[in-house]
């Protein structure tokens, strides 16, 4: 009933079934029904790409000890120390706190925008991570205290940011990555920087509630759920006078 080539006809149809629209008609008709350059075409370069996207994939869902690795000892890192406050029932404290710098933080405060850092030096990977490269345990914060030394502020502590260590190899990757934002010379410090805690007042411990009033509204010019006969309506009214 069928003619001994029908079974690998079939075979071919399917696999040119299952070829993008874009390759089907690229090739003529006897070069796609084969059976050898086309099924290396279908079969070869689409599971290479996927295999690759994959294996991003996968790396990225790997444990965070991978985001350690990258930095060697003479990689740049530039810290600097921030003036924020904490707020409690007492009322508003200072508190100095000592960061890494990312790359487009340092040109940023560089070209003289308002910051809360005082003060900023430049150091080496190897001399502040702790426990290694590889695996590093934290950041010596003895290896920092150029920053608050010889202030006119008179600091009696500086802390250690949270994630220091996470932070630290992010910041030093981006360093790595744009060479051009390595503005400080190493082991300089610096206060040329546009100094000013309160034009954005960073504070460390604020606990953000988030309500009703934080929704995006349309503005009344636009108003297409009646907001405005709401806002108007006798019972409204009312409850604004019994308030």
């Amino acid at each position: 009933m069928f003619s001994s080539s029908a079974p690998q006809l079939l075979m071919a149809t399917a696999l040119a079934l299952s070829l993008p629209m874009a390759q089907c008609y690229t090739s003529s008709a006897p070069q796609l029904l084969g059976s050898s350059a086309p099924r290396a075409l279908s079969s070869s370069a689409p599971r290479v790409l996927r295999s690759a996207k994959l294996g991003l994939r996968m790396q990225g869902n790997e444990d965070s000890d991978l985001a350690f690795a990258g930095l060697k000892s003479d990689d740049y890192l530039a810290f600097g120390l921030a003036k924020c406050f904490t707020v409690s029932e007492a009322g508003v404290d200072d508190i100095w706190v000592v960061e890494p710098l990312t790359g487009s933080t340092l040109e940023c405060i560089a070209k003289q925008v308002p910051t809360a850092y005082k003060r900023v030096v430049a150091v080496t990977a190897g001399e502040v991570l702790e426990g290694g490269l590889e695996t590093p345990s934290g950041v010596n914060l003895e290896a920092l205290t150029q920053l608050w030394e010889n202030l006119d502020e008179d600091i009696e502590e500086a802390h250690m940011c949270d994630d220091a260590v996470e932070r630290t190899m992010a910041a030093g990757r981006t360093m790595r990555r744009r060479p051009e934002s390595q503005i400080l010379p190493l082991h300089k410090v610096s206060e040329e920087y546009n100094f000013d805690p309160l034009a954005n007042r960073r504070v460390i411990n604020e606990k953000v509630e988030v309500n009703d009033d934080d929704n995006i509204k349309q503005d009344m010019s636009i108003d297409v759920y009646g907001r405005k006969d709401e806002e108007s309506s006798p019972l409204n009214q009312n409850l604004d006078q019994m308030v």
